[in-house]
């Protein structure tokens, strides 16, 4: 409860109620939809935070009304539906699993997005950590290699663009598959377009490095030098997934992290072929 506020918990459901208090009596004036079925509820900083079985997310509060749209959501540290508990301080929130986990949110203030919690990196284990990282390292030095050769004439390439991409797709899922075991698919598609369009916005500043530095080049093949420039450009996309995305549902992470590789590569190769059309 909070001023005339107050939230109660729709048990076995999807959503909160909000009561406003009028004179000596509360009345049901929203129906909050949440991510996850909500089992605890809390205010704080001028937000409304729900705790789900596998989910936290913050919602706005305006004077007396409460915004439909969470403006955080994070994913539970185990996330195995035993969620039990939050509760919120100045500048953030914490909430317990029955399972045994207990983890701290940061929770911003309104006018700022509400709820942030680890990011991807924070949360992988060692193992995690040592397996994806070289991999997308022995990928991304692969595809620096395969730039520079399509730029130079008569240089030798290791493999050819299309190869590095359907391997590196390969390589990436095996690694996912091998790691993530979660296999819900909650909010499958509005969570993965907003991964699969942050990775293609920083595929596309840094298929311009890449083409900067090559500038001074001569691409013989000017479409498979686009394709492997996208390619690069899209395994960087990849990789700030990873350091970033907290989601880690192998569904989410196997299609929608790995799309951003090909969907690059694709959008190197149109391009290049667009401007060589252009210039005959």
């Amino acid at each position: 409860m909070e001023g005339k506020l107050a939230a109660a918990v729709n048990f076995g459901s999807s959503n909160v109620t909000i009561f406003v208090r009028r004179g000596n009596a509360m009345a049901p004036t929203q129906m909050i939809k949440t991510s996850s079925q909500p089992v605890s509820v809390a205010f704080g900083r001028n937000h409304l935070v729900v705790l789900g079985l596998t989910t936290a997310e913050s919602f706005p509060v305006y004077g007396n009304t409460v915004g439909t749209d969470n403006d955080g959501v994070v994913q539970l540290a185990r996330a195995d539906k035993s969620a039990a508990q939050i509760v919120t301080y100045d500048g953030g929130a914490v909430y317990s699993e029955k399972s045994g986990s207990i983890a701290e949110l940061n929770l911003s203030t309104n006018g700022m997005a509400g709820l942030s919690g680890p990011h991807g990196v924070q949360k992988m284990s060692v193992l995690e950590i040592g397996l994806i990282f070289p991999v997308l390292a022995i990928l991304v030095w692969m595809g620096a290699v395969l730039c520079v050769a399509e730029a130079i004439p008569g240089s030798r390439r290791p493999l050819t663009p299309w190869l590095l991409a359907i391997s590196g797709c390969i390589a990436l899922a095996g690694v996912f598959g091998l790691l993530f075991r979660d296999y819900r698919t909650e909010r499958f598609v509005s969570q993965g377009m907003t991964c699969l369009i942050a990775g293609l916005g920083l595929a596309l500043p840094a298929s311009l490095a890449v083409w900067w530095f090559l500038r001074r080049g001569f691409a013989v093949n000017s479409v498979a030098a686009g394709l492997a420039n996208g390619t690069l450009a899209g395994l960087a996309g990849v990789t700030m997934l990873e350091l970033h995305c907290p989601n880690f549902e192998a569904p989410h992470v196997m299609f929608w992290h790995i799309a951003v590789l090909p969907v690059s590569g694709a959008i190197g190769r149109l391009v290049a072929w667009t401007a060589r059309a252009y210039c005959r």
